[in-house]
């Protein structure tokens, strides 16, 4: 018999690793940080490509347009390290910004021509998702000082 199962369990529903299901009230410091070390890498990733993204406008394409939004990811990067390192309210608030941006963006310029409903319902709807998902990241920075060490059995 195969034991994917037990690997699947153990990699994606681990309590300590992935404490998505928990409140955060309900969490502990190490699970607490674990989910901010996830939240930051996923978008410090998306972020780093687009910055790399930018420099290659700026440079190759000379469209010096680009320079506040290669400050912003500059400042949402810091954001992230902070948020991970020290957790206070003010780096989740800013690491919560770029749906709200994006949000602002698709409102002022619209979305491309070429999009069907379908993708502007899926970007739409991710949109939605990763803004309600960075109100738990507020809400788990705002707990963070209350929350126990370890787990209390």
């Amino acid at each position: 018999m195969s034991s994917w199962f037990h690997r699947v369990k153990k990699y994606v529903w681990d309590e300590e690793k992935t404490p998505f299901h928990l409140l955060p009230v309900e969490m502990h410091k190490k699970q607490a940080h674990n989910e901010l070390f996830i939240y930051a890498a996923i978008e410090g990733i998306l972020t780093a490509i687009l910055i790399f993204g930018i420099l290659a406008q700026i440079f190759m394409g000379g469209k010096i347009a680009y320079v506040p939004l290669l400050l912003y990811s500059l400042m949402l990067m810091g954001a992230l390290y902070v948020l991970v390192n020290r957790k206070p309210i003010w780096a989740a608030l800013v690491s919560s910004s770029p749906p709200l941006v994006m949000f602002g963006l698709l409102f002022w310029f619209g979305f491309h021509p070429n999009n069907t409903s379908f993708d502007k319902l899926i970007l739409g709807g991710f949109l939605v998702f990763w803004v309600i998902y960075s109100v738990r990241i507020f809400d788990i920075c705002r707990n963070y000082p209350e929350m126990a060490e370890t787990v209390n059995s």
